[in-house]
């Protein structure tokens, strides 16, 4: 492979992490972890753990699947796809809790470190990292083919970090001035996520039937 290609390749990787970051699942979930951080760049910090997690969960997946050419197991996109569902529905849930108690003592709680990460590695192991994976067998080499898993695993988290800034600004600044309109916008993401939730579960009844 050229420079040229390898050039693109990268390109490529980058542009599709950075819309995988932009999926309705992954917008959804990382926002209810946004809205119980009080700075924007906490906010920001976020979104780059929980693409870390999706990050390394990708290396060490498509990392052990090429390197020991195994093929994807079938049913694993199926099954990760159910597990986020039930993932978003307990972030939503969680904020809705928040929400509630926050009326109560006056603020809301914050989540811990790994929790981003965490729920970052349930994403990285659904139904789309797993098409990733797929894609990435068409390399020329395992090496290539590895290397493009990591660079899309870097869009990805760059495209969270930002995302997570352009929404964690905004919220912030809401929050720390009208009290009331943050826990309205908190309530809209809850509902969201456990929309996004009952889409996916749809989508997988439909499949099945």
């Amino acid at each position: 492979m050229d420079a040229g290609s390898f050039l693109s390749l990268l390109a490529v990787g980058v542009l599709l992490g950075l819309r995988h970051a932009l999926e309705p699942d992954h917008v959804a979930a990382v926002v209810n972890l946004v809205t119980q951080q009080n700075n924007p760049w906490k906010a920001a910090g976020v979104g780059a753990l929980w693409g870390l997690g999706h990050l390394l969960i990708l290396a060490a997946v498509g990392g052990v699947i090429l390197a020991l050419h195994l093929p994807l197991p079938r049913g694993l996109s199926a099954a990760m796809e159910l597990v986020v569902a039930l993932a978003l529905a307990w972030l939503g849930l969680g904020t809705l809790r928040t929400w509630k108690r926050s009326s109560f003592v006056g603020r809301s709680p914050r989540s811990s470190l790994l929790s981003p990460p965490f729920w970052g590695v349930i994403h990285g192991l659904s139904g789309s990292a797993a098409l990733v994976l797929l894609a990435s067998s068409q390399m020329p080499s395992p090496l290539w083919a590895f290397l493009y898993v990591l660079v899309f695993g870097a869009g990805a988290l760059l495209g969270m970090f930002l995302m997570s800034l352009a929404v964690g600004a905004p919220f912030v600044l809401v929050a720390g001035r009208v009290r009331y309109l943050q826990r309205l916008a908190s309530v809209g993401v809850a509902l969201g996520s456990l929309a996004a939730a009952s889409a996916i579960v749809w989508d997988f009844l439909r499949g099945a039937a």
